[in-house]
């Protein structure tokens, strides 16, 4: 039975090993993973913010308007100065309550353009917005960082009429009248 009980006791204590040795294992993992993750995201940043272009019809916020505040919005792609595209669109009517997101209409634009957004309804409301930034968005699966990354548009980054913005298009910081050809 002495015998019995001491192969019990090794063989238990070779599992309790193994299994020690697997956690310390994943957790020195994990932990590398994550300082390569914090390195990672400063250099693809970096090569990120090199992105010329902005594509994929990104989305901004309005907010603080009502439903007969917003009946269209002009779109005026302006590069170097001079109006290259122009569009009108139309949101829906149920959606302006308290904030509507409405997809920039341009399938590509650069990212030293300037757009001018003219919400159009009982009052007119001016909006130029600039300074677009793009992020390093890196993938993770279920061990942690996978070593990849994507390049995404920061759609909460950039200027509205010259000032930095959290994304949203307020009503209140609408400009009555715009010159766009400064």
């Amino acid at each position: 039975m002495n015998k019995y009980l001491k192969g019990c006791s090794i063989i238990l204590g070779i599992l309790l090993l193994g299994i020690i040795s697997i956690i310390i294992w994943y957790n020195y993992d994990a932990a590398k993973r994550r300082q390569q993750a914090k390195i990672d995201a400063v250099k693809y940043s970096e090569i990120c913010e090199q992105t010329e272009f902005v594509t994929g019809k990104p989305y901004v916020t309005l907010t603080g308007f009502d439903s007969l505040e917003v009946n269209k919005v002009r779109f005026l792609l302006i590069r170097q100065g001079m109006a290259v595209r122009d569009t009108l669109t139309s949101p829906h009517p149920e959606a302006i309550y308290e904030s509507v997101s409405i997809q920039i209409p341009f399938a590509a634009f650069k990212k030293t353009d300037t757009i001018v957004m003219q919400v159009i309804g009982e009052h007119e409301y001016f909006f130029q917005v600039s300074d677009f930034h793009h992020y390093a968005y890196l993938h993770y699966g279920m061990m942690g960082y996978l070593g990849t990354y994507d390049c995404r548009f920061d759609d909460h980054r950039f200027l509205v009429n010259g000032k930095a913005n959290n994304g949203q298009l307020r009503k209140k910081d609408g400009l009555a009248t715009l010159d766009w050809k400064k």
